[in-house]
């Protein structure tokens, strides 16, 4: 076959595995079909034309010039079909006489298309690899025969088991699903097995794996069995709250009792497929437009489209697990007859934990996570691209909404350790890949994340009770008395005070009480009124500084016998002398947070300081040292001298009077 090419004024010959050159030329031939050879004379090698329009075409195979022509062979069916398009799409092969030749170019390029290996995600399966294995027993495969074909099948080489649900269709309902797997991994770790697409050896999608989860029974099985639902104490000592917060945020369809299981032995829940989560992309999969409504009778979405049957609001946030503007076909408040024993428990504090970390976890997750699971699992560039862009914004709704929700922020204020959990379940999921898989989680980037909701949150909270906390604050703490007064009250037993006020007036727990009186006691000091006090406060900080490292500068300075050992905060141990470990335990119950005022501690500094100075030891042996004598009278000569760095037009501090 030739083609004309006006711009170089000369015939091209091209041939086929289909449409060989004549021998008499003298070509060689490839030996691996389908091949193309594309032949011009040798001199236009050197044409700018060629450098500006065959150069891609080198690029998709090799080039060689033999007898006065210039050869290039183009192996395998879609670097052929690469070529084609990029011939056809030059103007300088369009003319009347190159017709014929490329509508045959046409035809080849579909038929080539057509066999080509379809592109398949990464974390695929290929069926090949796995051989079937007998267990109708297993109840995993029972639940997932409901709809699907299922079997119990075996890797050649680990042995590993899967679950098998075979969806011949070859849709991406697979991939999808595969996709959903991972996103409930992020939140469920081993409470949810692996799941990955399954292929055949031509590439087609046949399924899906699911890994075996051993003795597995679900809520199903223990109703048949026992007549009833578990003990609620059984349920969320299992982890169900777990399961059912991972359900809300993964838009769940399909969460009744038989996609739950539930081991009575271990008291531990699961979740199994997920081919309705991420409802208004796996909708249609069950013959739904997600942009109509469904309006068959009976559903809880009745009315609703795929689309908007997902909605996070603040209601269905507080009430969990009840719920009202969400609209799941099958939830365990309703569905089942609505056997599931839940009475009660969205006031129970273990069950709040459970749903809680679940959706704070959520809010952790960016788009680049999904993106990474997205390209293992979707082989569709576009359904990758949609995926994500809609986890990322399911992301950015639950934490707007959760961060103005004033149970959360009552449970996360009270609960800052829970950072540490969700980190130890994000080096959990990390476990599964290699140091280099994409699909790990940066752990420095979630605590950063942990941390901005942790503050948002708090900030809501103290908005919304402000007024509340700033009575409270003032009337039990008094803060003008760590300052102006001439008389210093006991700090401590003010903050108890106060503390225990915050706790029952606002219905919060001691340690969120505490956070709340430190946002307050910040908040006083920042207040330009006040700036006095915090400039006073930064340059006592800076002295106890001082005092802490020339204390640190002690260590051994003491006679043969007596002294204190204490541990410093990078876990050094120091040994000190009596008087002066007294001096270090002030300066760290103020560094602890046990004593709220920096002034009383500096003076009870300065009065131990006095009496550890009366101390000379009592022999030889327990005489004190120079350097620590030193110490004491730099304390003693702070007596006033804090205060006099401060401008007189503000109030100074009151120190008591020190021993003679």
């Amino acid at each position: 076959m030739k083609l004309y090419n006006r711009q170089l004024k000369n015939w091209i010959e091209i041939y086929t595995d289909e449409s060989p050159p004549d021998s008499s030329l003298q070509l060689e031939i490839p030996s691996k079909k389908p091949h193309l050879l594309i032949a011009l004379p040798a001199k236009l090698y050197t044409h700018d034309y060629f450098a500006h329009n065959f150069s891609n075409l080198e690029d998709l195979g090799y080039t060689k010039i033999k007898e006065g022509k210039l050869i290039i062979c183009i192996t395998g069916s879609l670097k052929i079909v690469n070529a084609i398009e990029k011939i056809r799409l030059q103007r300088s092969y369009r003319g009347e006489e190159n017709r014929k030749q490329i509508a045959h170019f046409s035809e080849l390029q579909q038929t080539l298309e057509s066999v080509i290996k379809k592109s398949l995600p990464p974390k695929s399966k290929n069926i090949a690899n796995y051989e079937s294995t007998v267990d109708e027993n297993l109840r995993q495969i029972a639940l997932s025969r409901a709809i699907h074909k299922a079997q119990k099948v075996k890797k050649q080489e680990s042995g590993k088991e899967e679950i098998f649900k075979e969806i011949p269709s070859g849709r991406r309902i697979t991939e999808i699903e595969a996709f959903n797997g991972l996103c409930y991994r992020l939140l469920l770790n081993s409470q949810t097995p692996k799941v990955r697409s399954v292929h055949d050896e031509k590439g087609k999608r046949i399924g899906v794996f699911s890994r075996v989860i051993k003795n597995f029974k679900s809520l199903h099985d223990y109703y048949r069995e026992y007549g009833c639902s578990p003990s609620q104490d059984e349920l969320i000592q299992s982890g169900i709250g777990r399961i059912l917060a991972a359900a809300y945020c993964e838009e769940e369809n399909d969460l009744h009792g038989g996609n739950i299981g539930f081991d009575p032995t271990l008291l531990r829940s699961y979740k199994i497929d997920h081919d309705e989560a991420t409802w208004p992309f796996t909708s249609k999969y069950r013959n739904l437009n997600p942009h109509l409504s469904d309006f068959k009778e009976g559903r809880r979405a009745y009315g609703i489209k795929p689309i908007d049957a997902f909605p996070i609001t603040q209601r269905d946030i507080t009430n969990f697990p009840y719920l009202t503007d969400a609209k799941p076909r099958n939830f365990p408040d309703k569905t089942d007859s609505g056997r599931l024993d839940l009475a009660g428990i969205d006031e129970n504090e273990d069950f709040i934990r459970d749903t809680f970390t679940i959706f704070l976890k959520r809010t952790l997750f960016n788009a680049q996570i999904y993106r990474h699971i997205a390209e293992a699992t979707i082989g569709s560039e576009k359904l990758r691209h949609e995926l994500v862009a809609h986890k990322a914004a399911r992301t950015n709704l639950l934490k707007a909404e959760l961060i103005k929700n004033e149970k959360f922020s009552r449970f996360i204020i009270g609960n800052p350790q829970l950072k540490w959990q969700i980190l130890a379940e994000i080096n959990e999921y990390n476990q599964d890949y290699k140091l280099s898989s994409p699909l790990r989680i940066d752990t420095e980037e979630i605590s950063n994340k942990f941390d901005e909701v942790i503050q948002a949150s708090e900030s809501f909270f103290f908005a919304k009770f402000d007024k509340d906390i700033s009575e409270i604050f003032y009337k039990h703490y008094r803060p003008e008395n760590d300052y102006k007064s001439p008389y210093l009250f006991n700090s401590e037993e003010r903050k108890f005070k106060t503390v225990a006020r915050l706790s029952t007036q606002l219905r919060v727990n001691r340690l969120t009480a505490e956070r709340l009186f430190n946002q307050a006691r910040m908040r006083w000091l920042k207040n330009p009124d006040n700036s006095w006090a915090l400039a006073q406060e930064t340059t006592i900080n800076e002295t106890l500084d001082n005092i802490l490292n020339k204390l640190i500068n002690l260590d051994g300075k003491l006679g043969l016998l007596g002294g204190q050992k204490r541990r410093l905060q990078d876990g050094r141990i120091i040994k000190i002398a009596n008087g002066a470990a007294a001096i270090f335990d002030q300066v760290m119950k103020y560094k602890q947070g046990e004593t709220p005022c920096i002034q009383e501690t500096l003076n009870s500094v300065i009065l131990q300081a006095n009496a550890s100075n009366q101390f000379k030891g009592h022999s030889f042996f327990n005489r004190r040292q120079k350097e620590t004598s030193d110490f004491y009278e730099y304390i003693m000569k702070l007596d006033y001298a804090v205060a006099s760095e401060t401008d007189d037009s503000y109030p100074q501090v009151t120190c008591l009077p020190s021993f003679s």
